[in-house]
């Protein structure tokens, strides 16, 4: 017999993806990684499933689907995309795809991502760990905003050159818009 788990308070920020899902997520990874990448001869950003680059030189990830609740109590906020960096003739190659934010009933908050696959199936680590800063964005697709934090796990996609702890760019996620009708309402 398992015991039964009891989420807790759902925080403030899921509100609105609860209640429409998620539109998107915006991460930059990190700016002088991007930079470091970007004076690289042969580097590649290969962007698919979805992913884009914003005007900021970030990344945008679709939403796929509405949160759900796993067993444990964890909050699952999905993403679809895939985002692949390589340089140096294929020795610097990292994946991020359909990157997930997680919530766990004490509140703590993180992004995870598929960074490989092993035998045919995708292997997943936390890449960071993301404290909520705020609210943004318009009341018709409010968007929950994070600082992000290197994650114990995550030092290793970076092959050792960010320790834990080491800030991230930050995190956004947009909730859908409301339905038309009910936006009009809110003006």
């Amino acid at each position: 017999m398992t015991a039964e788990v009891q989420p807790t308070a759902v925080p403030d920020f899921m509100d609105p993806l609860l209640q429409r899902g998620a539109r998107d997520l915006t991460w930059g990874i990190k700016a002088s990684f991007r930079t470091y990448f970007e004076r690289l001869p042969d580097h590649a950003y290969d962007l698919s499933g979805g992913a884009n680059r914003t005007e900021g030189g970030g990344f945008r990830f679709p939403g796929r689907g509405a949160p759900t609740m796993a067993e444990n109590g964890m909050w699952v906020i999905p993403f679809s995309g895939r985002l692949v960096l390589t340089a140096h003739f294929g020795a610097l190659s990292v994946l991020i795809a359909d990157p997930e934010v997680q919530v766990s009933p004490q509140g703590r908050v993180s992004l995870s991502a598929t960074v490989d696959e092993v035998e045919g199936r995708p292997a997943c680590m936390v890449i960071a760990d993301l404290a909520f800063q705020g609210m943004g964005g318009e009341q018709i697709s409010p968007e929950a905003n994070f600082s992000a934090s290197l994650a114990r796990e995550g030092q290793y996609l970076f092959m050792g050159n960010y320790y834990a702890g080491d800030p991230l760019d930050p995190v956004s996620l947009r909730s859908k818009p409301l339905p038309e009708r009910v936006a009009e309402e809110h003006q």
